[in-house]
């Protein structure tokens, strides 16, 4: 997703931002998980798993931008969708028949 802003002249980020509206080009892993939201672990696990890529620097870890905006990118968006009654459950309810356990409430 990119995101046309205007530049405040004081060597901001140029005119067009990305996703992580950051104009750093990579993060630590604290950074990272202040970026997106993830928790520590969460970010390790998409590693290890190659979901994420990440680059040693010594002993410093760091995931590039463009690797977070990649994955994120690949994301689905979750919409609650209605729910779908099963037609047989209403159409036993139209002919009159009543559930299991509602049968043995009438019965005690």
């Amino acid at each position: 997703m990119r995101v046309e802003s205007e530049s405040s002249g004081t060597g901001a980020p140029p005119a067009e931002t990305t996703l992580l509206s950051c104009w750093k080009l990579s993060y630590r892993i604290p950074e990272a998980c202040a970026a997106t939201g993830y928790k520590r672990s969460k970010l390790y696990e998409l590693i290890k798993a190659g979901k994420i890529a990440n680059v040693k620097d010594g002993s410093c870890t760091l995931i590039l931008r463009s690797e977070l905006e990649r994955y994120l990118g690949t994301l689905k968006s979750t919409t609650w969708p209605t729910p779908i009654r099963s037609p047989r459950l209403v159409d036993r309810r139209r002919r009159g028949h009543t559930a299991p356990h509602a049968i043995a409430r009438k019965a005690a």
